[in-house]
């Protein structure tokens, strides 16, 4: 059974969460806005073996929505990083890598099942259920096919948390 947590540490005494950091972390950034170094370290534990540990820069959302905690964190590996019950959803820096691998591939499959393998899908709609950072459709709209992709997501907060503070890459919107 997978086990994951995540907190935040300062280098020297520990420190409980996220939450905890997150007047500190204001405090470490410079008035230019640009992220300097805030002392606190950001661990996720992805199995009961294997943990990522990366310097935590800023925290610019944290709140409780009906269904889950909404945080948008950066760190100096991930930057921008959308977490949700503490576990990291999507982040700036790699994000692609799961949306194009969840996106292209099937409407590939879209392409032989239609019989225009090797062509530009036809398909003209689609749904996305979840993907409040709008990755997913923002990959979907890269098939000029597409008349129309409807997402919904369970938690507006979600949405809204990233409307108000957007994951850079994920909002590369066509």
């Amino acid at each position: 059974m997978r086990s994951t947590s995540a907190n935040v540490c300062k280098k020297s005494p520990n420190m409980a969460s996220l939450a905890e950091a997150a007047d500190a972390l204001k405090l470490a950034n410079r008035d230019d806005g640009e992220p300097t170094s805030s002392g606190f370290i950001f661990r996720e534990d992805i199995t009961d073996n294997l943990c990522q540990e990366t310097e935590l820069l800023s925290m610019s959302h944290n709140t409780q929505s009906e269904f889950q905690l909404v945080q948008v964190v950066e760190s100096a590996a991930f930057g921008k990083t959308l977490l949700l019950d503490h576990h990291t959803q999507s982040s700036a820096k790699d994000e692609f890598v799961y949306h194009e691998s969840l996106v292209h591939p099937p409407m590939a499959a879209v392409g032989w099942a239609l019989g225009t393998a090797g062509t530009a899908p036809s398909a003209k709609r689609a749904f996305v259920g979840g993907g409040g950072e709008l990755a997913t459709a923002r990959e979907l709209l890269q098939h000029k096919s597409f008349e129309e992709v409807v997402m919904v997501d369970l938690d507006k907060k979600v949405i809204l948390s990233l409307c108000i503070v957007p994951l850079t890459s994920c909002m590369r919107i066509i």
